[in-house]
């Protein structure tokens, strides 16, 4: 994603691709209690937070978010929270110090409906990309949108309101297939 992310522009009831990874590539997460640290952080940080979660992937250098924010403050208020706490619970565990994430979080505005499908398709193949099975990773939330898991945190609404399950799941695997193709 490019550079240009950095900067950030924030509208009120507007969708957004949050992401970011490690410092110099390196793993953010490092075992499956790391991941679970940070989707528990992410889901209280949203509980206290005008923000809803669409989407999210957690790699093992970076993660990605879809969120809808009501105030314009919000996706600071919210990554300030998820970033800090998760920084200090991995730099605890892991006896380090320093910088966990190279720099701040990218946010991109989400500005079509159509915008708003193909980044969803793009967060949850992120796991194809690494030889993974997208539908069976573990840390995406790509099984709640086709019916192998349920969450009582993270909005799939909006996105089903445009298609069913059948029908996202063949698009989620026809843009992976175009990917693929593009190689």
């Amino acid at each position: 994603m490019p550079s240009r992310n950095i900067i950030k522009t924030y509208v009120p009831n507007g969708f957004y691709h949050i992401y970011n990874r490690g410092v110099e590539k390196r793993d953010i997460f490092q075992s499956k209690v790391d991941y679970i640290f940070f989707l528990k952080t992410l889901k209280k940080s949203i509980d206290k937070s005008n923000v809803s979660v669409l989407c999210y992937c957690l790699m093992p250098n970076h993660f990605h978010l879809l969120i809808k924010q009501s105030d314009r403050r919000d996706i600071t208020k919210l990554m300030r929270v998820l970033g800090s706490k998760y920084t200090t619970y991995f730099n605890y565990k892991y006896e380090r110090v320093g910088r966990l994430f190279q720099g701040t979080y990218k946010a991109r505005l989400i500005k079509t409906d159509e915008d708003l499908l193909n980044i969803s398709s793009y967060i949850h193949n992120n796991p194809g990309r690494i030889g993974l099975n997208p539908k069976t990773y573990e840390y995406s939330s790509l099984k709640l949108y086709i019916g192998k898991a349920a969450s009582d945190w993270t909005n799939t609404r909006t996105i089903k309101s445009y298609c069913n399950i059948e029908q996202y799941n063949d698009f989620v695997v026809r843009t992976r297939d175009f990917e693929v193709a593009l190689g």
